[in-house]
């Protein structure tokens, strides 16, 4: 079997799963599962009540951006651009593109000129898991990477982490 040959599958058509699946659909085939089966009949009649931004309002703030997707995800990535351009540093630029949005959001953010990672949360779940004090991971449960960590944060709503 060949590469080209295979399908990706996200699980999960949430606030995350569904903008990745619409990403990965433009360079590969892509199959969709959700447990929530009036989720995927709200889905296949081309609604998505999963709007955690006002993307029109941020949108037209960002005119002078190209947006390649149609997904409110690739939005936040334009205001974090902006607040570097207006001299911020990464992780303030982070911070005030999260307070920007709406609704339950969790994102780790990296970005070329900053050596590390910046993850912030708001009503959705984010976990740091340390591993002797030299390796971090970030996720969404403490399960994903209980076996490679010794210690556990469970973050609060509104709280930062910067890892580097």
């Amino acid at each position: 079997m060949e590469l080209n040959d295979l399908k990706i599958a996200v699980v999960g058509l949430g606030y995350v799963g569904l903008p990745l699946a619409v990403e990965f659909g433009k360079k590969r085939p892509v199959v969709g599962f959700d447990i929530n089966e009036s989720r995927i009949a709200e889905l296949r009649g081309a609604c998505d009540h999963t709007l955690e931004t006002d993307a029109d309002e941020l949108k037209a703030e960002l005119c002078d951006h190209t947006f390649h997707s149609e997904t409110d995800t690739e939005v936040i990535a334009h205001l974090i651009g902006a607040n570097l351009k207006k001299g911020m540093e990464f992780p303030e630029a982070v911070r005030q593109a999260f307070l920007r949005l709406k609704g339950r959001n969790a994102i780790v953010v990296m970005y070329k000129d900053f050596e590390g990672l910046v993850g912030v949360r708001f009503g959705s779940p984010m976990v740091l898991g340390i591993k002797d004090g030299e390796e971090y991971f970030i996720g969404s449960d403490s399960m994903a990477f209980s076996d490679e960590t010794n210690k556990v944060i469970y973050m609060e709503d509104n709280e930062m982490v910067v890892v580097n």
